[in-house]
């Protein structure tokens, strides 16, 4: 609240005077009790009231005044407002409750056609023009686009209170239906205002159209927030009960706001309303170990019977079942949480159903998506052939269909799955066409799902540069949406780009936030990204505590289920690197749990090549901890020609500088192998390694000249 001398010299300016009469400053100060808006109003209440009056800029207090301590003044703004407009003209007072339900902001055009009043409304300027005067509102827009604003939003809900219900509700249908007629011929700029319109008006039908077109175009534009709303007003006013064809649209509802959740990272809420989706199609997520395996036989039967005889989802005049597409759509939600939350037997079950359904329904986005998502599934089992013909399929589908949407989705699954098995090229490809597509669009989240998978791309390429830039981008724009999910995302690769250019501090408070932004959702897999590059961070910095703390929470994360995702790959290798640290500087209890982060990579590596350099560096380390340094020696030469045949030049001057420091100083190998090492590691910027490496190197220097 404002002080008493900040109070006065408030409703000095507001009443043009330089000083308030004792009286009247004693009055408003304690009654509005340092409230701007209440002072103000109070004050010209008074001058309303004529106990107060302003004469060539100076307060004078009314002869007939008396006590004002005996006032009978209202308690609240909202009557002090109440009290002004009933000093109104009924023109006045009429012209101003109409404006009310037009809104705080309306044009005279709109006033002057929805005024109930015919023979009143040439008069309607004047009166403008005199609630302005009494500081009720101000002109907004001249002449010939006059439009008007309530000084304060509660003096328009004051004035809106005061019409009698009956009345209020017919205003809005005017309001709705001069809206309809004067912009019929494009109303989306006015769907939220026509549901608003018609929902004041209690036309049920009407206010549910308006919500769902303006939840779809909300979702459209990625206002993921103003799509929850609008979905969920559409859900509530909607009855219970309805047939089946109100059941499919609620079912569409649900999976829309499905949709909406997922944009702000709320994945929780986000696969609630799926399963709500898919129940209301009368379709239930099996739960129980034998009803899921039973489920998935049926489902995977039918889809390979699909594939032994086509269905004939080509044919002419083939007319796609709206059911059977909702269905896809909201099994396609369900697998992608269920992705996140590496649930992998419930994730195949959706992602074949889902397809089944969409090949039942014919071409659409819809079959596109479904195969994209199997390209991912097949890929997990890991089937490579099966997962290269989903691709084509998907790709061949969505461009056939001409969805650019469904499009931008298959090109970015199809990156996702490429920077698993190290096709970087072909994956850049992919993101940046769907980058591109989703731009034009408008889908920020699909912009942010491609910077997602890019900066995964740019760190195993040693790209750490590009990968910090896609981290800061990502971050900044899931941020600004409220999308945690991402902004954890983000976070996780600068926090990996400064480690592996030195930058430890740095490294360190990106780690930390992007775990603990993880950690509210239940997205598994960017929490054993997360704890993986803190455990690296923390070992790497000096911190074995907190390297092992961050290493623990990553292992049993990964013990939890198989790989999914090969985002996941600084968490298998933030564990393992930890725990062979501690195992190597002395700590024996942490050889199992090397033993077991190395059996955990070498799981990962199978169903993602890219972790098949690391798998082998990890192992050697073990074997030679374990004593066995001929198998430690193939286990980093498998390391190391993984890396060269991928291209992943960091891999590569690990596994050269592994060899180089565990070979004999008076082996000529031992120089070339850190040699290279250095060079590699200088070239990617990797100072940390880089020193490590120059060490090595000096070292090995020292003991050929002793």
């Amino acid at each position: 609240g404002l002080g008493a001398d900040e109070t006065v010299a408030l409703v000095g300016r507001r009443l043009g005077v330089t000083a308030l009469p004792e009286p009247v400053a004693r009055l408003i100060i304690a009654r509005a009790e340092g409230n701007p808006f209440y002072s103000e109003e109070l004050a010209l209440a008074l001058r309303d009231a004529g106990v107060i009056t302003v004469v060539d800029g100076v307060c004078l207090l009314a002869t007939a005044a008396g006590d004002l301590r005996a006032l009978a003044l209202p308690d609240t703004v909202q009557g002090v407002i109440t009290s002004r407009i009933d000093r109104l003209t009924p023109r006045q007072q009429l012209t101003l409750k109409v404006a009310s339900v037009i809104g705080r902001a309306f044009a005279y055009r709109v006033l002057r056609d929805v005024y109930p009043v015919e023979g009143d409304r040439p008069h309607l300027v004047a009166e403008l023009h005199m609630l302005e005067r009494h500081e009720l509102m101000v002109e907004e827009k001249p002449e010939p686009d006059l439009a008007y604003l309530f000084k304060h939003v509660i003096t328009q809900e004051t004035a809106y209170s005061l019409l009698p219900f009956a009345q209020r509700r017919e205003l809005h249908r005017t309001v709705a239906g001069w809206i309809e007629r004067r912009e019929g011929d494009d109303l989306a700029p006015f769907y939220p205002l026509l549901a608003y319109h018609w929902g004041r008006a209690e036309d049920r039908g009407k206010t549910i159209d308006y919500l769902e077109l303006a939840g779809e175009q909300a979702l459209r534009q990625s206002a993921y927030q103003e799509a929850v709303g609008f979905f969920t007003e559409a859900l509530r006013r909607d009855a219970a009960g309805q047939p089946r064809n109100e059941r499919l649209r609620r079912a569409r509802w649900a999976r829309q706001l499905s949709d909406a959740h997922i944009g702000l990272g709320q994945l929780t809420e986000s696969r609630k309303h799926a399963e709500s989706a898919l129940a209301l199609l009368g379709l239930s997520v099996p739960t129980s170990r034998p009803g899921l395996a039973a489920g998935l036989a049926r489902q995977i039967l039918r889809q390979a019977l699909h594939r032994l005889r086509p269905t004939r989802i080509g044919r002419r005049g083939h007319q796609p079942s709206a059911t059977e597409l909702e269905v896809a759509r909201a099994d396609e939600r369900l697998g992608r949480l269920q992705f996140y939350a590496r649930e992998t037997l419930p994730l195949i079950h959706s992602m074949v159903r889902g397809l089944n359904r969409a090949e039942a329904a014919g071409p659409s986005a819809e079959l596109a998506r479904g195969y994209a998502n199997l390209c991912i599934g097949a890929g997990m089992l890991p089937l490579r052939s099966l997962a290269e013909a989903y691709r084509r399929r998907a790709h061949v589908t969505a461009r056939s269909v001409g969805d650019l949407a469904a499009l931008s989705w298959v090109l970015v699954v199809s990156g996702l799955y490429d920077v698993g098995i190290g096709r970087w090229q072909r994956a850049r490809e992919c993101l940046e066409e769907s980058t591109e597509i989703a731009e034009r669009l408008g889908d920020v989240r699909r912009v942010d799902d491609c910077r997602s998978v890019l900066g995964a791309l740019f760190l195993h390429m040693g790209e750490f540069a590009h990968a910090a830039r896609i981290g800061t981008d990502l971050h900044a724009s899931a941020r600004r949406r409220g999308d945690t999910q991402m902004m954890a995302c983000g976070l996780a690769w600068l926090g990996r780009s400064a480690l592996a250019v030195g930058q430890l501090d740095e490294a360190a408070k990106f780690a930390e936030e992007a775990v603990a932004l993880a950690g509210a959702h239940d997205d598994h897999i960017a929490q054993i990204a997360t704890n993986g590059v803190l455990a690296l961070v923390r070992i790497r910095g000096g911190e074995p505590r907190l390297a092992q703390h961050a290493a623990d929470t990553a292992a049993r994360l990964i013990a939890g289920a198989a790989p999914t995702e090969a985002w996941t790959r600084d968490g298998y290798a933030g564990a393992a690197e930890v725990y062979l640290a501690l195992w190597e500087a002395g700590s024996r209890e942490c050889a199992r749990s090397a033993r077991r982060a190395c059996t955990a990579m070498r799981k990962y590596a199978r169903v993602f090549p890219i972790g098949k350099p690391l798998a082998g560096i990890y192992q050697g380390l073990a074997e030679w901890l374990d004593g066995r340094p001929g198998r430690a020696m193939r286990a980093w030469q498998r390391g190391l020609a993984a890396a060269e045949r991928l291209g992943m030049p960091d891999d590569q001057a690990r596994a050269h500088y592994e060899i180089g420091r565990h070979l004999t100083a008076q082996d000529p190998a031992r120089r070339q192998h850190l040699e290279r090492a250095r060079a590699l590691f200088e070239r990617i910027g990797a100072t940390l390694d880089f020193a490590r490496a120059t060490e090595a190197l000096e070292r090995s220097a020292g003991v050929h000249s002793a």
